[in-house]
């Protein structure tokens, strides 16, 4: 477990950096642990910093010219929810726009870590509401039945 916090942590610093992204402490745990859907979360921000560095490069056909050649920092993070499916509607934004909205003196990892946390913490509801109205049938279900035996006791003299 250590060595794949290790990894990733590596990974991060060396070249996700590169690519003007950076992965939570949080996420990369949630990775080594195999929480499910955090490695693909991770991959799809990665594709999408990859086309982006390829657009941002066309002279030289989508690859860098040299290494290193490339700026950190030169892509804006995107938020989260865009990444997802079934990221709420109408949450793409453009990094210029990105940069408008962000508040002055918070960096652009810091937006995305709290965007990946608010799309998370998203999920997690849409799974509780998903639990509630489970439990609320069960509920109803438990209450037909109590009315039933109620009436055969009823029936039978005994209530």
């Amino acid at each position: 477990m250590q060595q794949k916090l290790y990894n990733w942590n590596t990974l991060n610093t060396k070249v996700f950096r590169k690519l003007g992204m950076q992965l939570a402490k949080q996420h990369m745990q949630d990775i080594a642990n195999g929480v499910p859907g955090a490695i693909e979360r991770a991959l799809k921000l990665l594709k999408i910093k990859i086309s982006e560095y390829a657009e941002e490069s066309p002279s030289s056909g989508g690859k860098p010219a040299s290494p290193g050649s490339f700026a950190p920092g030169a892509l804006q993070p995107q938020p989260f929810e865009q990444l997802l499916p079934g990221g709420s509607p109408g949450a793409k934004a453009s990094p210029a726009r990105l940069q408008a909205v962000q508040p002055a003196g918070i960096s652009s990892e810091v937006l995305a870590d709290k965007e990946r946390s608010i799309v998370e913490l998203r999920e997690t509801n849409e799974i509780l509401e998903t639990k509630v109205r489970k439990l609320e049938q069960l509920v109803k279900l438990k209450d037909a039945k109590i009315q039933t035996l109620v009436a055969r006791l009823q029936a039978a003299g005994l209530a």
